[in-house]
């Protein structure tokens, strides 16, 4: 478990790791208001993100700095399983129903599963540093 201030550098170093494929320079940041559609696991979360004009587009989206426990590919009798489930259960208190969220997407790259990295905020809290001060996610 990290401390604020070692969370929120942290998520720094990882935005900062990914690099544009169209340019030299760190990757840029775009910032949205996003609707929580599902949670698919504590790092995982499906959002329909507002770009403006009233157009909205649903993407997939993976918490950026971050790795949380497994809770599916996993036997639900396993302890990733049940801390899976329970860090789930923390970002689904940690987002509010039916409002907006804001979130960072961090473009040029998806990861390995074409999900988009971002960093979400509720309330001008990073849920990213909440979930490594919590110990419900690892650093990666």
């Amino acid at each position: 478990m990290l401390g604020i201030k070692e969370s929120e550098a942290h998520i720094l170093s990882a935005k900062e790791h990914y690099q544009n494929t169209f340019s030299p320079e760190n990757i840029s940041i775009y910032q949205y208001w996003a609707n929580v559609k599902q949670v698919v696991d504590a790092d995982t979360l499906d959002l329909e993100v507002s770009v403006g004009f009233n157009l909205t587009i649903s993407e997939r989206f993976r918490l950026i700095g971050l790795n949380a426990p497994e809770i599916h590919g996993v036997k639900k009798t396993s302890s990733e399983f049940k801390r899976g489930t329970a860090a789930k259960a923390f970002v689904e208190d940690f987002l509010p129903d039916h409002q907006w969220v804001e979130v960072e997407i961090f473009v040029g790259k998806r990861e390995k599963y074409g999900r988009w990295l971002c960093q979400i905020f509720s309330k001008g809290e990073s849920l990213n540093v909440a979930l490594l001060t919590s110990g419900n996610a690892a650093p990666i």
